[in-house]
C-alpha cells in the first residue's frame, strides 16, 4: 500500500560540549498512510542524499541507517543526518556549505526495506547557521555587518514564502493570538463569537427540519399520518381511541363494555329458552359467526344460513322484486327487509343455490335427505319430534302450543317462512321453518327435497317441492 510521508527538518543542529561546529543535523518526519491514519511504532527504511545546486543535482553526500529508525506512539521519526552508514562522500561534517545551494532528498520504504518507493527532494532554505560559520570563517559571535554581498531582499535568501513586515498581519501578536477577544482587532466580527456557556435559543437556529428523519431520528412514533410501528410496547399512561370503525380498529372500554353487556343479556334471553351459549363456532365467507351444536354423531349449525356470499367469495345473486319462477341461484330476505329479518330467521335461497355446492362454509354441507333421517332418528320414538329442534316461546313462532318446545338439543328452529316460487310472495313467517335439502326429488327434475318443523312441532322429513321455492338453509359438518 502507498504511504504518505510528512517530514520536518529541524532548523537547529546539535552542538557538542567542547562547543566545536557541529558534525550532525536533526531530522524530523510524520508518516501516515493514504487514508491520513498515522504508522506508529515501525522501523523504517530511510536513506538521506544532499544534492548540489538543483533537485536533480549530483549527490555530495549520501547515506543509510542500521538499525532502521523507528516511528513513535504519534508516528514521529527522529534521526541524525550524519549518523548514518556513509554510501556516497565524505562525511557529512566536511560540506562546504558556503559554496552554492543545497537540497534534501528523502527516500524511504515503511515496510523497513530498501524498496524506497516514496521520494522527496525540498532545498534547504536555512543552512544552520553555525555549519555556515565553520565554512566562511566567522566565528558565532561575529558580526553580521562584516559578511559582504548581503541580499536586500527575502528571495535573495532563497526564502519565496516569508512574512513581510509591512504587511499588516506582522502586527498581530502572541498576546492577540492567546486572547479570543483580540479577534475583534482584526475586523468588526460582532456577534459572532459567544461564550463556551451560550445555548441559542429554537428561533435563532436557521434551516430547521421539518421531519423527523431530517433530525437524523429513524425510530420515533408520529404524531400525524399512518406508520408501522414493530415490536412491543408498554404505555404507562392512557392511550385514548376513537369508536372503532375498521376489522383492525382497536376499541376502547366503554366499547367493550356495551358488547359485554349486550352478551350477557343474550346469554340470559337464551338461557330462558334451555339454550346454552357453546364453545364453538363457525363462521361463513360473510364474517357471520354461527353457534355450533352436537345433536348424537352430527354437528350442525345452531342458527339458519345468512351468508350472501358463497365460500369462494364470489357474490350470490340477490333477487327481490324479480323472483318470478327463479331457475337460477338466488337468496333474499324475507319482505326484501335484511335489517327485520337477516337476524334471527336467516336468508331464504332457491335450491340451485344449493345445488352449486359452495353455499356452507368449507367442511360443511347442505344436508342430505341422509343426514336429517339420521337426527330424525336420533330424537327417538316420541310424537312430536321437533319440540326438541323448536326455539321456546313465541317470540319467533305464531302460538300454538308452545308449552312443548322444550328445544333440548340447541338447534333452535325459528319460523323463518318462505317465498313462493311462482309469484314470489311470501308466507309462513311464525308457522313453519322450512330447510332445504341437498337431493333432488326423484322423479320430477323440477322438484327437490326438504324438511320442516312447524310451530306445533311436527318435524317431517318426506317434503318436496319446486327448485325455485325460497327455503331456508342449515348446514352440517362434512
Amino acid at each position: 500500500m502507498k504511504k504518505l510521508l510528512i517530514c520536518l527538518l529541524a532548523l537547529s543542529t546539535l552542538i557538542d560540549v567542547s562547543s566545536q561546529a557541529p558534525n550532525k543535523m536533526s531530522y524530523q518526519c510524520v508518516v501516515r498512510n493514504t487514508s491520513g491514519s498515522l504508522i506508529t511504532n515501525t522501523a523504517i527504511g530511510l536513506r538521506i542524499s544532499i544534492l548540489k545546486g538543483s533537485p536533480t543535482g549530483d549527490v555530495i553526500f549520501q547515506e543509510t541507517y542500521n538499525p532502521n529508525p523507528q516511528t513513535n506512539a504519534n508516528g514521529l521519526l527522529t534521526i541524525e543526518i550524519g549518523s548514518g552508514v556513509v554510501i556516497i562522500g565524505d562525511q557529512f561534517s566536511n560540506i562546504d556549505w558556503s559554496s552554492g545551494i543545497y537540497f534534501l532528498k528523502t527516500e524511504t520504504d515503511p515496510t523497513g526495506g530498501t524498496n524506497y518507493s516514496i521520494t522527496g527532494t525540498s532545498q534547504l532554505l536555512s543552512v544552520p547557521y553555525s555549519l555556515f560559520a565553520k565554512e566562511t570563517g566567522y566565528a558565532l559571535a561575529g558580526s553580521f555587518d562584516g559578511l559582504t554581498n548581503k541580499p536586500t531582499t527575502l528571495s535573495g535568501y532563497g526564502i519565496t514564502d516569508g512574512l513581510s513586515t509591512s504587511h499588516p498581519s506582522s502586527s498581530i501578536t502572541s498576546d492577540l493570538i492567546g486572547n479570543w477577544n483580540g479577534a475583534y482587532l482584526w475586523g468588526n466580527h460582532a456577534g459572532l463569537y459567544r461564550p463556551i456557556s451560550y445555548v441559542p435559543v429554537w428561533s435563532e437556529i436557521a434551516s430547521k427540519p421539518t421531519t423527523i428523519g431530517g433530525y437524523g431520528i429513524t425510530d420515533a412514533v408520529a404524531i400525524f399520518g399512518d406508520q408501522n410501528i414493530a415490536g412491543t410496547k408498554t404505555y404507562t399512561g392512557k392511550v385514548k381511541v376513537p369508536t372503532p370503525t375498521e376489522n383492525d380498529d382497536a376499541a376502547h372500554k366503554a366499547y367493550v363494555d356495551a358488547l359485554k353487556q349486550k352478551v350477557e343479556s343474550l346469554e340470559a334471553t337464551l338461557s330462558l329458552q334451555g339454550i346454552t351459549i357453546p364453545l364453538e363456532t363457525i363462521t361463513d365467507a360473510d364474517n357471520n359467526i354461527y353457534r355450533v351444536v352436537t345433536i348424537g354423531t352430527q354437528k350442525w349449525m345452531g342458527e339458519n344460513l345468512k351468508t350472501t356470499k358463497y365460500n369462494d367469495g364470489s357474490p350470490i345473486p340477490l333477487e327481490e322484486d324479480s323472483w318470478i319462477n327463479p331457475q337460477r341461484p338466488a337468496y333474499c330476505w324475507y319482505l326484501n327487509s335484511e335489517a327485520g329479518f337477516k337476524v334471527p330467521y336467516g336468508a331464504l335461497y332457491t335450491w340451485f343455490t344449493v345445488n352449486t355446492g359452495k353455499l356452507c362454509p368449507s367442511g360443511w354441507h347442505v344436508p342430505t335427505q341422509d343426514d336429517w333421517s339420521t337426527l330424525y332418528n336420533y330424537l327417538g320414538d316420541v310424537d312430536y319430534k321437533g319440540a326438541q329442534l323448536r326455539e321456546v316461546g313465541t317470540l319467533h313462532w305464531n302460538e300454538f302450543l308452545p308449552a312443548r318446545a322444550t328445544n333440548e338439543t340447541g338447534f333452535s328452529a325459528v319460523g323463518s317462512g318462505n317465498r313462493h316460487g311462482v309469484d314470489g310472495s311470501y308466507d309462513q313467517l311464525g308457522n313453519m321453518c322450512e330447510l332445504w335439502s341437498a337431493d333432488e326429488y326423484v322423479g320430477d327434475p323440477t322438484m327437490a327435497n326438504y324438511v320442516y318443523i312447524s310451530n306445533n312441532c311436527v318435524f317431517s322429513i318426506g317434503g318436496n317441492n319446486r327448485k325455485t321455492m325460497g327455503y331456508s338453509v342449515r348446514c352440517v359438518m362434512d
